[in-house]
């Protein structure tokens, strides 16, 4: 049973379940970076009654956030039929509409909580506006998607107003009736005629438009994810002035009563709030953290890199933290390993395996040749090891050039990881994990969900999703519980259309790190004393 209403100390998965690590003795856990308040930020609106809603696309999750006591609500739990919210509108009744952007689906939330379908078929559907009338507007992120006015009623068909849209996200209905909307990519802004589908370019020059909404004074403001500017525009005149001034990655903003801009950020669920018709920030609602994190790897002796699913996100040992790319730059990530200084390999979540220069913050092919991954992980200070839906280890170094494969035995590998002499792999679904050392092979089997693997100086160790717990493996195949009750996997069980992957890695002198993908924290591993 989650709690209802949670004060601004309690993390994302704190929400659902107690977070009590318990060490068996001669063990210490530390956390290097801190738990995460949501799971990331999308859509932020306000609803009737003065709370921020926020849509929590990788999460499955919606909250919203109370101005007055500074708490959060849960308003669709993980485990509720609202899957990969990304955009949320209120109607004059209250009734929410929120699209589902991997689900394709358009939702709805009424005021007493009662969940109902408004549209379906409508994949990577992104932005969605209520406008003065009570129209309901809604557009995809995807290239050839379309901008369509849908109905209260499920059993109408979505009206088409402009089809073959590029890349459009979040939109609104301005003052003249005109729906406004965008190209992420090109950076120009589109205004469009409900009714007859006429549209017109009416700003341009952006760098990756996230959003589009109108201010109190009636201006166009426009979101910059490319460089975390918000910009008002005066259509009558032209004029262009700087609204706020935040980071990289920007998703959402809305108004509230008093004219507060509010800014919410997809790479780390940031939200903070601007004060009226000032570029400065006077409250923050969500600090900001990891969604994932999804995998980690090595950059130096301070820091690590860690795959986010929507960035790639630099973690200092002393907590600091730094987007170094984001999602325009690569694909879904959802696992990462060091091949060079600032080379490393991504995997996305649809198996793609690429290079990822992080100097330049760009991507691209890792090598023709390498077959669709199911994991990634460390092998060595400048190689990788590549799981595969068939059961293979492909060691791999830099340019992709394979340097060995190995067979496993396992159906399919989830979790893989190898340090000199010594490889694992794991198949969570079938509960087995492989350890190849010194040239024999020893495969360890239970009731248990190995989604992580690691090998820290000489020795296994495996995260167990099920029993929220690392364990080391000894030689002989033996499991010993190091740390239990740690924030892995989802706190609930639910329907999971997005990532969830604990993650280790081994920091030569940091001990062991345990990516605790729940509630966004790493969390440190070492001996007592």
């Amino acid at each position: 049973m989650f709690t209802s209403e949670a004060g601004p100390q309690t993390s994302r998965y704190e929400m659902y379940r107690d977070v009590r690590p318990i060490c068996v003795p001669g063990w210490q856990l530390d956390t290097v970076h801190r738990p995460a308040r949501t799971f990331g930020s999308c859509g932020i609106q306000f609803d009737p009654n003065g709370r921020l809603w926020i849509t929590e696309l990788v999460g499955n999750q919606i909250s919203s956030w109370d101005p007055r006591t500074d708490r959060l609500r849960i308003e669709s739990a993980l485990d509720s039929p609202i899957n990969t919210p990304d955009d949320v509108a209120f109607d004059s009744a209250g009734n929410a509409y929120i699209t589902t952007m991997h689900d394709g689906c358009v939702m709805g939330i009424r005021p007493g909580g009662e969940v109902f379908t408004v549209a379906e078929q409508r994949p990577e559907n992104n932005g969605v506006t209520v406008g003065p009338s009570g129209r309901i507007f809604v557009d995809q992120m995807r290239p050839g998607g379309q901008l369509v006015e849908i109905y209260r009623d499920p059993a109408r068909t979505p009206r088409v107003i402009l089809p073959e849209l590029d890349w459009a996200n979040a939109l609104e209905q301005g003052p003249d009736g005109r729906v406004y909307l965008q190209h992420f990519f090109e950076g120009y802004v589109l205004a469009v005629d409900p009714d007859s589908g006429d549209a017109e370019r009416v700003a341009e020059g952006f760098d990756l438009i996230s959003a589009v909404r109108f201010d109190p004074r009636g201006r166009l403001v426009v979101l910059e994810s490319g460089t975390g500017a918000v910009t008002a525009v005066d259509l009558s005149t032209g004029e262009r002035s700087r609204l706020a001034t935040s980071v990289r990655g920007l998703d959402n903003c809305a108004f509230d009563a008093a004219g507060h801009l509010y800014v919410s950020h997809y790479v780390s669920g940031r939200i903070v709030r601007f004060e009226a018709g000032v570029d400065r920030v006077d409250k923050v609602i969500s600090e900001g953290g990891l969604v994932g994190p999804y995998g980690m790897a090595y950059r130096d002796s301070a820091s690590i890199v860690c795959a986010d699913f929507m960035s790639v996100v630099r973690v200092g040992l002393d907590g600091s933290s730094e987007a170094l790319s984001h999602l325009a730059n690569h694909p879904y990530i959802v696992g990462i390993a060091r091949l060079g200084e600032s080379s490393y390999a991504g995997l996305a979540e649809g198996g793609e395996v690429f290079d990822l220069d992080l100097s330049r913050t760009v991507s691209g092919p890792l090598s023709a040749d390498l077959p669709s991954a199911s994991a990634l992980g460390p092998a060595g200070p400048r190689t990788a090891v590549l799981g595969t839906p068939t059961g293979e280890a492909l060691t791999v170094g830099s340019g992709g050039r394979v340097l060995a494969t190995v067979p496993t035995g396992l159906a399919k590998v989830g979790a893989v990881a190898a340090a000199r002499d010594i490889l694992v792999a794991a198949d969570p679904d079938a509960g087995q994990v492989m350890v190849r050392a010194e040239g024999h092979v020893r495969t360890v089997t239970g009731r248990w969900r190995p989604a992580a693997v690691g090998v820290h100086e000489g020795q296994v160790y495996v995260v167990d999703e099920i029993g929220r717990a690392v364990e080391r493996i000894s030689p002989g195949g033996a499991r010993e519980v190091v740390v239990s009750g740690l924030p892995v996997g989802f706190p609930v069980e639910g329907r999971r259309t997005t990532a969830r992957r604990p993650s280790l890695l081994s920091v030569p002198g940091h001990g062991l790190l345990v990516g605790c993908d729940g509630d966004g924290s790493i969390r440190r591993l070492s001996a007592a004393g």
